[in-house]
């Protein structure tokens, strides 16, 4: 377990607005097949709770869940009150910060290479 040593200037309403976010993340991953989600939700009129989960990929639906729903546990514990945290296990993960970490836009799909149309036969 990490945490951002900085404190929430509200912990209930950033609390009850984390659970909601962690509890859609995890439906959302267990349900697809790369067991990852990423989102954000409002904190307050300036700020966003940005969050990720993630299990591994052997993991079915049922497992991914559990494991989440243990480690999500562990937030009052090391991170109540705290702008982010992190909670690792060997089969799942998740991060928490009022930061942007990652990118709500998918990248752009790779440029397709053409084959090399030169000889290979060394009769140039």
């Amino acid at each position: 377990m990490l945490y951002n040593v900085d404190n929430v200037t509200d912990p209930v309403v950033f609390n009850h607005q984390l659970g909601n976010l962690l509890r859609t993340l995890s439906s959302n991953a267990t349900s697809s097949t790369s067991k990852f989600s990423v989102g954000q939700t409002n904190f307050s009129d300036f700020q966003n709770i940005n969050a990720m989960v993630q299990c591994t990929r052997d993991l079915a639906g049922n497992s991914c869940s559990n494991c989440l729903q243990d480690i999500i546990r562990y937030i009052p514990q090391c991170c109540n009150g705290k702008q982010g945290g992190r909670v690792l296990s060997l089969s799942c993960n998740l991060r928490f910060e009022i930061y942007s970490f990652f990118l709500l836009s998918s990248p752009p799909p790779p440029s397709l290479v053409q084959p090399n149309s030169t000889s290979q036969d060394g009769n140039s």
